[in-house]
């Protein structure tokens, strides 16, 4: 893997990394911070929000690929039924997934393969004050677990980030700070 260390920093606005993912040819790493609003019950905090520092894997890769290897490292032969996306569009080429709201905004995700995460920071949205997953688990729904993958021993991760909480990107050895 390529190290991602940024040599250069660039201050982009939310149309920029538009243009950034859609210009993304190929698989590639990427080193992300997002925040986030977990789904989340009602708390003593208000509301609560994640930071998480992540390495992605984004561009062209392909879920039902990643799960056939991840069975081949585990010695399974298992045949994967995967099921179409339940909201939004993949555009073909790129990491962006569009989708239209309730509301009838437009919104744009980068798709990707969560690879690792280095780091996960809860805090109180309102006053910011840091919170240890301790003080926050009660509140949070637990995320189900993909029946496509029950037979694997390690999980692939697919994670779809709204560009609005996207706060960082590394890529290409240039860390984009998002306005």
């Amino acid at each position: 893997m390529k190290n991602t260390a940024p040599t250069n920093t660039k201050s982009i606005s939310r149309t920029d990394l538009l243009l950034l993912a859609q210009s993304f040819k190929g698989v590639g790493f990427a080193s992300i911070v997002a925040i986030t609003k977990p789904q989340q019950r009602k708390s003593p905090f208000g509301e609560i929000s994640k930071k998480s520092n992540l390495l992605i894997n984004w561009g062209n890769w392909s879920y039902s690929n990643a799960l056939e290897s991840q069975a081949k490292r585990e010695g399974k032969e298992i045949n994967f039924e995967i099921k179409p996306r339940r909201w939004g569009t993949r555009l073909a080429n790129s990491p962006l997934v569009h989708h239209i709201n309730k509301k009838g905004e437009e919104k744009y995700y980068i798709e990707a393969k969560v690879e690792k995460v280095y780091k996960t920071e809860y805090f109180a949205k309102e006053t910011g004050k840091p919170l240890s997953r301790e003080q926050v688990e009660s509140f949070l729904y637990k995320k189900g677990e993909s029946s496509t993958q029950e037979k694997l021993d390690k999980k692939i991760y697919l994670r779809d980030f709204s560009l609005d909480s996207i706060a960082i990107i590394v890529h290409d050895k240039t860390e984009y700070l998002l306005s």
